[in-house]
């Protein structure tokens, strides 16, 4: 393995760490393409390249918070592209949100789920000043509804941004960079699965969303 690339690596993160929003997303996702290519977890970059990887499936908290159904589904896309899975359950008016996969596979599931987070509260927050500015007397339930169907929207555009990302590196001839292995598969088995209650069709808002959602892997070429 090249130090060179875990350097460039550990640079994006550092970036990742100090940048802002727009900045932060891109270095996070040009690491990710980067330790998805090279087989590189996040524990071999803290430890200088030795091989820290468990030929287990894991199984990491990510978020513990009220949070929505819409959370769960924003995890659940990301860790799909990233050959993982989200599980979550809910006590104490709590959710408990978890990632499991392999290990470096989590690393960068859990890396990405963060950015997207921070990026589509950003959007969201922002999309609802907008309706504010447009209508100072839209009521407070409406603004809810149409901000939920944009932060669905969001999530979708972001599913597709990512895809693309992983047909390009099918194209590249590496499959099994995307392929989600068998075992982890098998453990999905095993879990309870819940259907999310989140169903809103407010379609400009939900366009919109989907517009700006599809813009987060623009822009990922850093050197």
């Amino acid at each position: 393995m090249s130090e060179s690339i875990l350097r460039k690596i550990q640079k994006l993160f550092d970036l990742a760490n100090d940048a802002d929003d727009e900045e932060s997303k891109a270095a996070i996702l040009r690491a990710r393409d980067l330790m998805v290519k090279h087989s590189i977890s996040e524990n071999q970059i803290k430890t200088g390249g030795s091989s820290g990887d468990d030929a287990d499936v894991i199984e990491r908290a990510v978020m513990v918070s009220k949070m929505n159904d819409i959370i769960i589904r924003l995890c659940a896309r990301v860790s799909e592209q990233f050959k993982c899975g989200c599980s979550f359950y809910k006590s104490g008016g709590k959710t408990n949100l978890f990632i499991y996969g392999f290990e470096r596979d989590v690393d960068i599931a859990e890396a990405t789920f963060n950015y997207a987070f921070a990026s589509l509260n950003y959007c969201s927050k922002k999309y609802r000043k907008k309706l504010k500015i447009l209508n100072k007397d839209i009521k407070m339930t409406e603004a809810n509804y149409r901000v939920k169907s944009y932060s669905l929207g969001y999530i979708d555009g972001l599913s597709y941004a990512l895809q693309n990302q992983a047909e390009e590196l099918i194209s590249e001839g590496m499959e099994l960079a995307v392929i989600t292995p068998v075992k982890v598969k098998e453990f999905a088995e095993d879990l309870k699965s819940v259907p999310l209650k989140v169903d809103f069709q407010d379609l400009s808002a939900r366009s919109e969303g989907y517009q700006e959602g599809k813009k987060f892997t623009e822009n990922i070429a850093i050197d």
